[in-house]
C-alpha cells in the first residue's frame, strides 16, 4: 500500500456556506471512482472540482507542447536505431500551488471521511471547502 498522508496539506479550508463572498460561487464536486489492479491500493476515489463554473481571472493552465513537437519526437525516436524512450506522468502537478484568489467548491460533509475532518480539526457543521 502507498504512504498515507499523516497531516493535512493546508490546501483547503473548511468554511460555512454563508461565509462565501456574495460575488463568488462555489462550484460542484465530482467524485471519480476507479479500480486500478496494478496499484498497491487498487481502489481509488478522487475528488475533482468541475471547472465549468469557476470564473478565475488569472492564467489557469500551462501549455505543455503542440502536435508538431510530439510528431518530431516520435519520428526521431522511431527512426533512430537502438534508441530507448522514456516518458513520465506528472500527477498532482499543481497540488498546493498558491492562488492569488480563493476558489470555492461545495462538498457534502457526508463524503468527507471522519479522519480527514479530524486532520483539519473541524466538527460536523454546515461547512464547505475552499482552497
Amino acid at each position: 500500500t502507498g504512504e498515507k498522508m499523516k497531516t493535512g496539506t493546508k490546501t483547503m479550508k473548511l468554511i460555512r456556506v454563508r461565509d462565501i463572498p456574495r460575488e463568488r460561487f462555489g462550484t460542484y464536486l465530482r467524485i471519480v471512482a476507479a479500480f486500478r489492479p496494478e496499484k498497491g491500493n487498487p481502489r481509488r476515489i478522487q475528488f475533482t472540482a468541475e471547472g465549468n463554473l469557476v470564473v478565475y481571472p488569472r492564467k489557469t493552465s500551462t501549455k505543455a507542447t503542440d502536435i508538431t513537437t510530439v510528431k518530431l519526437l516520435i519520428n526521431s525516436t522511431l527512426s533512430t536505431p537502438n534508441v530507448k524512450f522514456v516518458t513520465a506522468n506528472l500527477v498532482n502537478f499543481y497540488l498546493e500551488t498558491p492562488m492569488e484568489q480563493r476558489e470555492f467548491i461545495r462538498i457534502p460533509l457526508k463524503v468527507i471521511p471522519p479522519k480527514i475532518m479530524k486532520q483539519y480539526k473541524h466538527r460536523q457543521t454546515k461547512l464547505q471547502m475552499t482552497n
